[in-house]
This record gives structure tokens, C-alpha cells and sequence, in this order.
């Protein structure tokens, strides 16, 4: 026989093991299909910023995403491809156009900047030879 004080703890048992199963936060917005909005936005040259601003989400999400999803992850590596592809183009057909209009040393800038791997300046200082110290007793007692 069930008292009313053992039904009370029952009910508050249950509904607490229920409010546990609920999922914490926001449900997510990510889809398969953001894979592909992604690639092809990268096609286009956008940025991750302007990937995140067309599934909605903030350029965080779209790391967190990058993390969690395989498939999401590796959309993304290809789309930055894409898009340093795209921009690469895009500087060498400016080449075929007169000097004025093109805009050589910012497009450099820009790649330099948005795809710092492969196109910014880098400037390699090797150290060749020795360094000799000499210490003296008054240098010792410091």
C-alpha cells in the first residue's frame, strides 16, 4: 500500500529523473546540410565569418561544429581551400589588367592576412656561429 508521504517522493523522483533526460541549452541548428553550405560559400571565397552568417550561427558555433562533426569538419578544411583557391584566381587574373586597376601589393596584403600559411612574408634569421661568455669573480658573487 502506497501513503500519500511515499506517492509525494514518488512524484518528485520521476520528475526530477525527467528533467536529468532533457537535453541542456539551445538545440543545435547544424543539419548535414551545412556541409554543403559551407563548401560552396568557400567557392565563392567567403570567410568563416561569412560561413557562419549564412547557417545563422556566431564563427564560434561553426568551430564547435568543426569539433564535433567529422563530416562538418573536413566540409570546412575544403572549404577554406575553396576559397584561398578562389582568391588566388582572382589575383592572377588581375595581373592581365593595366596597373591602375590592380591592386597588387593589397591583394598580397589580403591573402597575406586571411591565408597566413602559405602567403604571408616571412623573414627566416639563422643564428651561425658560437657565444662566448666569460664570467669574472665580481659577475659570480651575483
Amino acid at each position: 500500500m502506497t501513503t500519500p508521504k511515499k506517492a509525494a517522493r514518488k512524484k518528485v523522483t520521476d520528475r526530477k529523473s525527467t528533467l536529468r533526460k532533457r537535453p541542456v541549452g539551445r538545440p543545435t541548428k547544424y543539419t548535414r546540410e551545412m556541409c554543403k553550405k559551407v563548401i560552396e560559400a568557400g567557392k565563392e571565397g567567403c570567410s568563416v565569418a561569412e560561413m557562419a552568417s549564412l547557417c545563422d550561427v556566431s564563427i564560434p558555433t561553426i568551430y564547435e561544429w568543426a569539433k564535433e562533426h567529422d563530416e562538418f569538419s573536413n566540409a570546412l578544411t575544403r572549404a577554406q581551400s575553396e576559397a584561398e583557391a578562389y582568391w588566388a584566381k582572382e589575383i592572377r587574373s588581375g595581373l592581365k589588367k593595366e596597373p591602375s586597376k590592380f591592386q597588387g601589393p593589397a591583394n598580397l596584403k589580403y591573402m597575406g592576412m586571411r591565408f597566413k600559411e602559405r602567403w604571408s612574408e616571412r623573414q627566416e634569421h639563422k643564428h651561425t656561429g658560437g657565444i662566448n661568455i666569460n664570467i669574472t669573480s665580481d659577475d659570480a658573487e651575483l
